[in-house]
């Protein structure tokens, strides 16, 4: 039988003052649900997902503050997230900082998935909760909401917030409170629980002025912190992302960073019918087409794909689309 997902402690950061702010008691709500009110101080201690989402929302109800858990947002700052806040801070866009929050949420969080859904002109950071159980939880998603958008803010500034927030479950009468929090407008009655981008604003590179750093701050969340089980594709794919601009990408560096030998990962891509190269070429596909239509110079995208020299990138791109980068951005 199926163990109920855990979260860490730290998931209640800013709990305790919000109680007090809107007149409850957190230590009666908290052992209520099962929960030691000491053991906030504690932030990697666990407790059940599905008791933390549901002394929440409690509070919430009880206090009649459909804000509860954005309150609580306000009280945290990124190293609520532990090692993996660490990582982000040093991540080159919003995309692969997002990215990585995806992959190493649930190591913090069992019960929470993060995703981006490119639509074109628009993505979304989509969030998911699997409790186990059915229970109604409309503070959770919210408190997801608002960490995905500080995040945000850290990289685009205050003046470009997401284009919208969505949400699932109905709002309330008065949404003004939710808007100047997540600094964006707010909709209720979604198909999903997501953050809105312009895809273009997640690509933008950010200046780093040590990028080894960012290397050593991957391994250590590596060695403190498992990425989602279930997304060991998505896992294989960051670290080729972040070994490209290095020149080191290797299937036996790759199988390395991953902790299996090189013949284990062959295995796991052949079973999503794909080989080390077709991976590669992806990735780079992918990486390629983004940061040229961003309009980023030939130089930086060699960089980031991993090319030595612009004219081998040229060449690459060349063969790979038929037409020279140049064109091929003119024509986008």
């Amino acid at each position: 039988m199926k163990s109920a997902p855990i979260v860490r402690y730290a998931a209640l950061a800013g709990f305790a003052p919000v109680c007090r702010e809107v007149g409850v008691d957190h230590r009666a709500l908290m052992r209520r649900q099962g929960l030691d009110p000491e053991l906030l101080d504690q932030p990697d201690a666990w407790a059940r997902s599905v008791d933390v989402a549901v002394t929440m929302e409690s509070a919430a109800l009880l206090s009649g503050c459909p804000t509860f858990a954005l309150r609580m947002s306000t009280h945290r700052t990124i190293t609520t997230l532990g090692p993996v806040g660490l990582v982000l801070t040093e991540e080159p866009s919003l995309r692969e900082a997002l990215t990585t929050l995806g992959r190493f949420w649930p190591s913090y969080n069992e019960s929470l998935r993060l995703r981006l859904v490119d639509r074109g002109a628009v993505s979304n950071a989509v969030v998911r909760f699997e409790f186990g159980t059915a229970v109604r939880h409309t503070q959770a998603p919210e408190l997801a909401a608002a960490v995905i958008c500080r995040i945000a803010e850290g990289f685009l500034g205050d003046d470009r917030p997401p284009r919208r927030v969505l949400f699932r479950h109905a709002g309330p009468p008065d949404v003004s409170e939710h808007e100047r929090i997540l600094g964006t407008s707010v909709e209720f009655g979604a198909e999903t629980d997501s953050v809105e981008f312009d895809a273009e604003v997640l690509d933008e590179i950010r200046p780093s002025d040590d990028p080894q750093r960012r290397v050593y701050a991957r391994r250590y969340l590596e060695a403190v912190a498992s990425a989602a089980p279930e997304d060991r594709l998505e896992q294989v794919r960051g670290i080729v992302e972040d070994l490209l601009p290095v020149g080191r990408c290797s299937a036996d560096r790759v199988a390395s960073a991953v902790g299996v030998d090189r013949r284990t990962l062959h295995r796991w891509l052949g079973a999503e019918g794909l080989t080390f190269g077709r991976l590669l070429r992806q990735v780079r596909h992918h990486r390629a087409e983004r940061y040229l239509a961003a309009g980023h110079s030939m130089t930086e995208i060699s960089e980031r794909l991993g090319f030595a020299e612009i004219s081998s990138f040229s060449r690459w791109f060349a063969t790979e689309y038929g037409v020279p980068p140049s064109r091929w951005r003119a024509s986008v």
